[in-house]
């Protein structure tokens, strides 16, 4: 009877082990996240087999590393070499193990020793002849009770079960990862096709390679162009425990320099990477994003655990998807770029048309009121001369005054157009120019703006040596000082104005940097057109068309960059060398007067205009002789002797340049001086080339005229 009820109390033990093992199989069966999985694989373990437990996973390295356990069952810092101890020597041979005085025995580890470790089996985890890991049980203290055979054939049975549960939840895992890698890829492809600006694709990429789980840090190192160094576009998240920017880029040279994947594990990382440790104990990956030979940068990413050839084939596939779109993002820039200069180019030329049209029409008109000026002015002159009642003096007077001023308003009208070439290009230092301009405006920023209770912070920020350059100072003064003014204008809540100087190899660059209203692209695309103004009434909209005009006539280019409510930057730029000649003006107005009468021959198609000076010399003492045919006048050269000659630009048949050259031809001595409303177009090469003496401009002053005569005939 005892031996029957023996047996039937092991049946019962038996049945109720294997119901334990059939309700553990099928918690561990569904339990597919693998840090759960190990928990309850140790917990269960415990229970089953009354110890302490713990379960170590095969890695890379072909070390078990402790991934759960009870308390006392493992250390976390533990990493134990298949074949040494307890666990290892398990793990080489396939095969259980059991020992009863573990401190005595052959597999004995000093920090298990230390805490008291009495008996233990372990059982290797395998999947047909996979390693996946090894499950050990131990028991501590003297009084310990060691571990049976039938202990060793249930953890055997239970390790098969925890083996296969945790292989269902490596293969689930995989195909999550597989599934996250589509996705990443996939919602990548989805945000940066067809994103062709560089900081949104930047973002996009950043913020899809955040997704991938085992990333923990994120850098995205950019080349701006073929030439250039890699720099930090995106670092993500930046702190304390994050890589050092001078390290990301030594990593990113690696990767850029190396062409393909470079995988550097923590432990790996100080001897691999000049500089020392890339990061606290993180596993770096990096690969190129590059389209053929061409590199547009490198993506690092970080990671608490080492990388895998599965990461690698990842991001090596977003590299590439992410070099296609940075292709796309240069190729767009670059157009983008070319058609800007295209753009800039066609708006210059525009406005160039339109000066010239309105050149065309300003040379026109000003020689036709010079005309009539000249014959005006000429007359009253005589007649000042001969007029001695004071109220028709001061009649006549007011007649010369209003002429004279309508002549300023037509060199004023070719001064717009910037068709005047009589005043030459000469040493100029920009500096100066700029000193200059702030000099005559400090009324306007400074006092006029306090008076108004505004603050206008001026500031300069000059280049030490002079920015020389050809140039008439006057009007590069007054271009800038029309700037100025405009600047202050943009600030009627006072704001900062500042000046500065730039110079390269090629150039010297003036800045005007407000913080005004600043303007729209529509405004700006209009800024230097004739007679535009934002100014309303109190605008004449002529002022950056003679500030472009001028800018145009030293060679020089203007470029306006604005943003509506946030300021404006003018930055001027000129040649280093002078495109005008360096010739001295023509017309001197030296104080002399003639030795002696002189014989004048004077040509004008226009009678009147002719009969004026003709009468002007003869009341001063002087012979003229007056011909309207420029044809005639090289007859009259050719047989009488004259003095000088005085004759007018535009005639019918030979021009005054015709003239010029045809007199010189027939008495090389003999000065000819033209008296012209096209007076300030005309350039000193002109008048060299053509033998011409001097040149004045109708309506011109009798005493300024006497004066050249002098000159030419001492």
């Amino acid at each position: 009877l005892a031996v029957v009820a023996q047996m039937e109390a092991r049946n019962r033990r038996l049945v109720a082990e294997r119901e334990a093992l059939a309700t553990i199989e099928r918690e561990l069966t569904a339990e597919l996240e693998t840090d759960r999985l190990l928990r309850l694989i140790v917990h269960h373990a415990s229970d089953l087999f009354n110890g302490n437990g713990a379960i170590y996973l095969l890695d890379e390295g072909n070390k078990l590393v402790p991934r759960a356990w009870t308390h006392g069952g493992a250390f976390s810092d533990v990493h134990i070499p298949v074949g040494q101890g307890l666990v290892g020597t398990s793990a080489k041979l396939r095969q259980p193990l059991l020992v009863d005085n573990y401190p005595t025995s052959p597999y004995a580890l000093p920090e298990f020793v230390a805490i008291g470790l009495r008996s233990a089996i372990t059982q290797p985890l395998l999947i047909r002849d996979e390693l996946l890991g090894v499950i050990a049980m131990n028991r501590r203290g003297e009084k310990a009770p060691p571990f049976s055979s039938d202990d060793v054939e249930r953890l055997k049975s239970f390790a098969a079960q925890a083996a296969i549960a945790l292989q269902n939840a490596r293969l689930f895992a995989e195909n999550r990862r597989q599934v996250e890698t589509l996705s990443v890829l996939h919602e990548l492809s989805r945000a940066v096709t067809g994103e062709l600006e560089r900081t949104a694709l930047v973002e996009a990429i950043g913020r899809e390679m955040a997704r991938v789980p085992s990333v923990r840090e994120i850098v995205l190192l950019l080349k701006t162009g073929d030439d250039d160094a890699p720099v930090i576009a995106l670092h993500s998240p930046a702190g304390r425990e994050s890589i050092a920017a001078d390290r990301a880029h030594k990593l990113g040279l690696m990767v850029l320099q190396a062409g393909r994947v470079v995988r550097i594990d923590a432990a790996l990382a100080g001897s691999d990477v000049p500089g020392g440790n890339v990061s606290h104990a993180h596993a770096w990956l990096g690969v190129p994003m590059s389209v053929g030979n061409a590199d547009y940068g490198a993506l690092l990413v970080a990671s608490d655990a080492p990388f895998t050839e599965p990461d690698e084939r990842l991001l090596a596939d977003i590299g590439q998807l992410a070099g296609l779109a940075l292709r796309s993002v240069r190729l767009f820039e670059e157009r983008g770029l070319a058609y800007a200069e295209l753009e800039a180019a066609q708006d210059s030329l525009m406005r160039a048309e339109k000066l010239r049209a309105l050149g065309e029409m300003a040379s026109g008109v000003a020689h036709d009121f010079n005309n009539l000026l000249a014959a005006i002015c000429g007359r009253t002159q005589l007649l000042l001369g001969r007029v001695t009642d004071p109220t028709q003096q001061r009649w006549l007077t007011a007649i010369k005054r209003a002429a004279d001023d309508g002549a300023h308003t037509v060199r004023r009208l070719q001064e717009f157009t910037r068709i005047r070439r009589d005043q030459p290009f000469v040493a100029v230092d920009l500096n100066e120019v700029i000193r200059g301009a702030l000099e005559v405006t400090e009324m306007r920023w400074r006092n006029e703006a306090q008076g108004r209770g505004i603050v206008i912070d001026v500031e300069t920020a000059l280049v030490p040596e002079p920015a020389m350059m050809f140039g008439d100072a006057a009007e590069l003064r007054e271009v800038l000082t029309n700037l100025i003014l405009n600047a202050v204008d943009a600030m009627p809540e006072g704001g900062s104005l500042k000046l500065s100087s730039v110079i390269d190899d090629t150039e010297v660059e003036a800045r005007i940097d407000d913080t005004g209203q600043g303007m729209t692209e529509e405004v700006r695309q209009k800024l230097f057109d004739p007679f535009f103004t934002t100014k309303g009434p109190k605008g004449t909209g002529l002022g950056l068309s003679i500030t472009y005009g001028i800018v145009s006539r030293h060679g020089g280019r203007i470029v306006v960059e604005s943003v509506l409510g946030h300021g404006t930057t003018f930055r001027l730029r000129f040649p280093k060398r002078g495109l005008g000649a360096e010739a001295e003006v023509a017309a001197q107005a030296a104080e002399l007067t003639p030795l002696r009468p002189l014989r004048c021959l004077v040509v004008d198609d226009e009678e009147e205009v002719a009969g004026t000076l003709a009468d002007l010399l003869e009341a001063n003492g002087h012979e003229a002789v007056v011909v309207t045919k420029s044809t005639e006048a090289l007859s009259q050269v050719t047989a009488q002797r004259f003095d000088i000659v005085f004759s007018d630009l535009a005639m019918p048949d030979l021009s005054g340049w015709q003239l010029a050259r045809a007199v010189k031809e027939a008495a090389p001595s003999l000065p000819v001086v033209l008296l012209t409303g096209f007076g300030v177009e005309l350039s000193p090469e002109q008048c060299r080339t053509n033998h011409v003496d001097a040149v004045l401009t109708k309506p011109v002053e009798f005493a300024q005229l006497m004066a050249v005569a002098a000159r030419l005939t001492r």
